[in-house]
């Protein structure tokens, strides 16, 4: 979960993307759909990139949500095992 300081944004991944996540592999997973002013955008959560930070969130139409680490204070970890 992620409190981007206008909203909160949650996604739920498996066990095996988030083992490739820990371990540092570039990770890219499509979130919720956002709808802003009537126009719908998909979001994205990029781990690991290069180019942004080790968690990034961002729309198809380039809406950046949240840029950071996963140590920041504006994210939370839960784990449930199913």
């Amino acid at each position: 979960m992620v409190d981007s300081g206008s909203d909160v944004h949650t996604i739920i991944v498996s066990v095996e993307q988030w083992s490739a996540i820990l371990r540092g592999v570039e990770t890219l997973i499509e979130g919720q759909v956002y709808s802003l002013r009537g126009v719908f955008e998909q979001g994205y959560w990029r781990f690991n990139s290069e180019e942004f930070s080790q968690l990034a969130i961002y729309t198809s139409l380039s809406r950046d949500i949240y840029s950071g680490d996963l140590t920041d204070s504006a994210v939370t970890i839960e784990l449930t095992l199913e």
